[in-house]
């Protein structure tokens, strides 16, 4: 794989991630070709030819990006053909009940829940709280859902309300810790407990280590974002015959970018002959400059065909543009499965894959994995109790206007699993 690499480096900025509201560090430097990677070797030697675009490039900004790196180019590759390895990922994964097996009781006392959303206007920030929400009737506790307005202010101070309410635990889902810190902190005083969603700071993907002083979730249930970044990878090497060029857009900002990693990385030791290229921006750009950008950089490199979107808001932003600009022979494929993006597939408008996963099963975990807190058992492993995913394209989307729900019986099987 070659290298074609035009970078821009984070230091202070918030926006929207993930099809997600997130925040993180940045501003744009001029971009370069080449340039040294954190371990301070150059990061096109990768690969069996050593001339690839290394995983380090696409990396988060966390503290720990070596060993992320470490832990993500370490994964056995999945055995069989390419077009084998596509099919059975285009099938729920897991294909059965994979969750906890031990039981864990329910607090004798109903509890009253605070659920944090991100932002409200994004169905993917929503969805894990509405299946936590869920699982919470069925057990008789209280719920209130947070708008947290896509702002660090707003996140800080709906999580003040929410320990001031005296709540029983506090759920959020794609926030970055780092811009919550006095809400965390708060609830730390109050001694309310704290679990996250879909951040990808933990297992199963590669742990993020906590930075010296700051106060954070008690666990983060995600799916592992690293797969669903080789999932896409697969696809565009099976589509494009293994001659695949590859444009990986990057967001920085957040933990769950190691799915680009994941991606950078698959594409390395499955197609030899594919060639890379990458540029960073800001969550925040994404509903400014982030359209035209691409189209600009995809005007002047032509010989593109496949652009890799780190999260759906990202890629919905960018296809109307792409399609308004005629570049109508560079497939995009994302990650989240939002409706939106489903609908582009199923149109031919750009998109033409998604690695979708199922939030509602996101939230009855968050749920499971409260109540092992409260009864100071050992959280199930991995802490995302094996949510299902898949990997759709125009053969296999779900009906219009739903999103992509796993087959399995998952409810019935926590609420086995929650006794008296």
């Amino acid at each position: 794989m070659r290298l074609k690499e035009q970078r821009s480096w984070l230091t202070v900025a918030s926006g929207l991630t993930l099809g997600l509201v997130l925040a993180g560090c940045g501003s744009s430097s001029t971009p370069s070709s080449g340039g040294s990677s954190a371990t301070g070797g150059t990061n096109n030697n990768c690969g069996a030819n050593h001339n690839q675009l290394c995983p380090i490039v696409v990396v988060p900004q966390v503290t720990n990006p070596e060993e992320i790196v470490k832990a993500i180019q370490g994964e056995v590759m999945s055995p069989g053909s390419i077009d084998q390895i596509v099919a059975n990922l285009q099938k729920s994964v897991p294909a059965a009940w994979s969750g906890p097996t031990d039981t864990t009781k329910i607090p004798a006392k109903p509890l009253t829940l605070a659920l944090i959303s991100c932002s409200a206007s994004l169905h993917g920030c929503v969805t894990p709280l509405t299946g936590a929400a869920e699982a919470a009737g069925h057990l008789g506790w209280k719920t209130t859902i947070y708008d947290g307005g896509g702002s660090p202010a707003a996140w800080n101070k709906v999580l003040l309300n929410a320990v001031a309410s005296r709540v029983d635990a506090i759920l959020f889902t794609s926030i970055n810790p780092l811009l919550i810190q006095q809400g965390l902190e708060a609830a730390k005083a109050a001694g309310i407990p704290v679990l996250s969603a879909s951040s990808g700071s933990s297992d199963p993907n590669p742990t993020v280590a906590i930075p010296s002083g700051k106060v954070w979730p008690l666990l983060d249930v995600s799916q592992s974002f690293v797969d669903t970044g080789r999932q896409i990878a697969d696809w565009i090497i099976n589509d494009s015959g293994g001659k695949a060029n590859v444009l990986v857009l990057t967001d920085k900002e957040y933990s769950s970018g190691v799915s680009m990693a994941g991606s950078v990385d698959e594409l390395n030791k499955r197609c030899p002959d594919c060639v890379l290229s990458t540029f960073d921006f800001l969550g925040a750009s994404v509903g400014t400059t982030l359209a035209n950008r691409t189209v600009d950089y995809l005007r002047t490199h032509p010989d593109i065909s496949y652009v890799i979107a780190p999260y759906d808001p990202a890629a919905a932003a960018i296809a109307p543009a792409m399609a308004q600009a005629s570049i109508t022979k560079v497939k995009m494929c994302s990650l989240l499965g939002d409706q939106q993006n489903l609908d582009f597939i199923r149109k031919g408008q750009v998109q033409t894959c998604d690695a979708a996963y199922d939030n509602y099963y996101t939230g009855w975990a968050m749920v499971d994995q409260l109540m092992r807190y409260l009864n100071k058992q050992k959280f199930s492993v991995p802490l995302g109790e094996n949510t299902p995913s898949v990997l759709l394209d125009k053969s296999n989307l779900p009906p219009s206007g739903s999103d992509w729900l796993t087959s399995i019986d998952y409810k019935s099987k926590y609420l086995a699993l929650w006794t008296k």
